[in-house]
């Protein structure tokens, strides 16, 4: 019965005992500033930090703080089918351009969005943009 319920949640039988003994490496994980990854894209305007491991399953997500430079505008992203994306902005001003359709999104605001459906950032102020990011599953 172990074992279908394992196939089910689609992981192994081995990780699903080790998840359920809490002994499996991605029930706990803790970000110090130096486990951060960080990755800056200079020559598209953003840079983005990210707060969690690298998705070792499908159930794995990514979260992270997002920079995107003034009047910058990232190029279409478009992920897998049944991704999803939720972005708040805690500073500046976006533009999502989600489907074709333009959508503003300001400080304090957050927007939940699937990703599997191209889309794209502007950041519309003269100042720097910085947005948190969720993203299932793991993009990284």
């Amino acid at each position: 019965k172990l074992v279908k319920i394992a196939e089910a949640f689609r992981v192994s039988f081995p990780e699903l005992a080790a998840r359920a003994v809490g002994t499996h490496p991605s029930t706990f994980f803790k970000c110090g500033y130096y486990e951060r990854s960080y990755v800056e894209y200079p020559q598209h305007g953003f840079s983005i930090q990210l707060f969690t491991p690298p998705g070792i399953t499908a159930r794995d997500f990514t979260m992270g703080r997002m920079k995107i430079a003034p009047l910058k505008e990232l190029k279409r992203w478009k992920f897998r089918a049944n991704s999803k994306i939720c972005i708040y902005v805690d500073e500046g001003t976006i533009e999502l351009i989600h489907n074709e359709k333009k959508r503003v999104v300001r400080p304090n605001e957050a927007a939940y969005f699937d990703a599997g459906i191209p889309h794209k950032f502007k950041n519309l102020d003269s100042i720097e943009a910085k947005i948190f990011i969720a993203s299932y599953p793991a993009i990284f």
